[in-house]
């Protein structure tokens, strides 16, 4: 049975590159050049490819939670809080509330996600503004597109060559 490995395509990249350098079919320095890194660190991807295969290309942070991620408990607290105090009201007011009376300081587009996920808000689209647009002038002479004004001489001279020429 095989193991399945989710990679991205930078990753799938190297892997057929080194792939390469492991059958000797490239150099390690015209492999560097390829993948645009230094050959000294191409040695260090390389030696790790040979001992962990394909899973050592990936980022070792993919499907971890980030650092700066807040938890789940604490989520849960202040999406408690909005539920209790503030139903009906914006996340912008209830982000500014949230840090006035309770001292939770809480971005208001983090907020605004919770609430989504929830159901106590619903994405709003902004309506365009109606606006009429001018009416474009009609006589003759007006300015053509290059900020030139022609006048009746020009047009009628080159109403004549064309006559004249065939054209």
């Amino acid at each position: 049975m095989r193991e399945v490995i989710t990679m991205t395509l930078k990753a799938q990249k190297r892997a057929k590159i080194l792939e390469m350098v492991k059958n000797k079919k490239i150099k390690q320095k015209d492999a560097a050049i390829i993948l645009g890194i230094c050959r000294r660190q191409l040695i260090r991807i390389f030696k790790e490819y040979l001992s962990k295969g394909d899973e050592a290309l990936n980022h070792k942070l993919i499907g971890k939670p980030g650092n700066h991620r807040i938890s789940s408990d604490i989520k849960e607290k202040i999406m408690q809080i909005v539920r209790n105090n503030y139903k009906g009201f914006k996340p912008t007011f209830i982000a500014e509330k949230l840090y006035e009376e309770h001292h939770i300081k809480i971005g208001a587009s983090t907020l605004r996600l919770w609430m989504m996920e929830t159901g106590l808000w619903k994405k709003i689209r902004k309506t365009a503004k109606h606006r009429t647009r001018r009416p474009r002038k009609e006589h003759f002479g007006r300015n053509d597109s290059n900020g030139r004004q022609h006048s009746r001489l020009v047009w009628d001279r080159q109403r004549s060559l064309s006559d004249e020429y065939g054209g």
